[in-house]
């Protein structure tokens, strides 16, 4: 089976299924073929007493329904799309690319490549440039118990969320990536160890979700893709972002809430305007649509310029956690997360928590944080009145780093996509 809507240009197309002919077949000569799914236009001719099912056109006798014409259209222009660019050149486009990006991340302590375990991992010529990767937290955040299942996985650090890196990437540098489990979580559960007939950390996370509808508790991982048709210098600047959350990114943690339903990662200060959120906001007038889409700016981006203002950015994180701890400023909520979570999600912690950066932040310069709300199972007792203490808390001022944030050359960027 093909999926050529993962293809350059492919989005929208109809998937493929390629299999030999005589599987289609029917066992005896005498015998009729019939349809896997019989429908309209799989036969040639219907009575009330017998039914003649399409024999030569396979694909219109597999095929039950009105067709996907438009979809069908799409698949075959992706495929005319790569073969006119060709095989081989793609494939070393991607390769130089995937090659670059795998050595400039090994070689970084806090970056562990899922699956770089098995020897033809870095097999550059085989593998495809997808790479797949978490980011652990810097020493001095403590493992919680949750994560204790499956540090060996990671050098015995905790790691940050994969949700929360993907985030970073498109607030602070416009860079698309992903973030879960690529559709294959039993596979996520052996590379976390978890695999195990009745392992207590996956039927947790299995309770979580089935039964509160919230999988922020989910294992994943953070995964990019080099496309063959990005020149060096994109290349090379997602590299340059990866390698610099790699290093900073949690710093910014702070800034960010978790939806426990979703494990999305907020930055405390957006707010969404003029999104379209549902079709029923779409009204049709006679002049068209009543609703319209801000167009973003499309201009050239200046890498090296959005590279030193993330630089700045980073730096700039352990003021505004020691203001807020000090009570100057203060974002809107305190909270870790966008709305009360469950006890059982309390204790499924596994990811470094906004509240924990923010600790070792003021720790650093040597503040102690007292304001800011910790949800930890080990303050159990004031889990109440810590969450009512965050959700009353707010605050009209907004802190001169978050405005700086906001007014930097990258605000045309970091709005989220989608």
């Amino acid at each position: 089976f093909l999926s050529p809507h993962k293809f350059i240009g492919g989005p929208g197309s109809s998937g493929l299924l390629v299999a030999r002919r005589h599987l289609f077949s029917p066992p005896t000569a005498d015998e009729h073929a019939r349809p896997t799914c019989p429908g309209g236009g799989t036969v040639r001719y219907v009575s009330p007493a017998a039914v003649d099912y399409e024999q030569e056109a396979i694909e219109a006798r597999e095929d039950a329904g009105t067709p996907g014409i438009l979809q069908a259209i799409r698949c075959g222009i992706a495929f005319k799309v790569k073969e006119a660019v060709g095989c081989d050149r793609i494939e070393a486009a991607e390769q130089a690319h995937g090659r670059a990006a795998l050595e400039a991340w090994r070689a970084h302590p806090q970056i562990t490549l899922l699956g770089a375990d098995r020897a033809d991992y870095f097999d550059y010529e085989r593998r495809v440039s997808i790479i797949s990767f978490n980011i652990r937290a810097p020493e001095g955040i403590a493992p919680s118990r949750a994560s204790a299942a499956f540090l060996h996985a990671f050098g015995g650090q905790p790691i940050l969320h994969p949700h929360f890196v993907i985030q970073v990437l498109n607030d602070l540098y416009g860079i698309q990536g992903r973030s879960g489990c690529s559709c294959t979580g039993p596979y996520g559960h052996r590379l976390y160890g978890i695999a195990a007939p009745g392992d207590e950390c996956a039927a947790t996370m299995r309770h979580l979700a089935a039964e509160h509808g919230e999988h922020a508790a989910k294992l994943g991982w953070a995964r990019v893709n080099f496309n063959y048709f990005i020149d060096e210098a994109e290349a090379q600047f997602v590299r340059d972002a990866v390698l610099q959350i790699a290093t900073h990114g949690w710093r910014l943690l702070p800034y960010y809430q978790i939806d426990p339903k979703s494990g999305q990662f907020t930055h405390r200060s957006f707010e969404r305007h003029d999104a379209l959120r549902s079709l029923a906001e779409l009204e049709f007038v006679r002049d068209g649509c009543t609703f319209r889409v801000p167009c973003q700016d499309t201009a050239p981006l200046d890498h090296a310029k959005v590279l030193e203002e993330a630089e700045v950015i980073y730096k700039s994180a352990a003021k505004t956690v020691v203001g807020w701890a000090d009570g100057n400023t203060a974002p809107r909520s305190m909270s870790d997360f966008t709305a009360p979570p469950s006890d059982e999600l309390l204790t499924a912690v596994w990811w470094c928590m906004p509240n924990d950066a923010a600790t070792l932040l003021c720790a650093q310069v040597g503040r102690v944080s007292t304001k800011t709300v910790r949800y930890a199972t080990e303050i159990k007792g004031a889990l109440s009145q810590a969450r009512s203490s965050a959700s009353s808390r707010r605050s009209t001022q907004v802190d001169s780093s978050l405005q700086d944030f906001e007014d930097s050359a990258m605000h045309k960027i970091m709005r989220p996509r989608g």
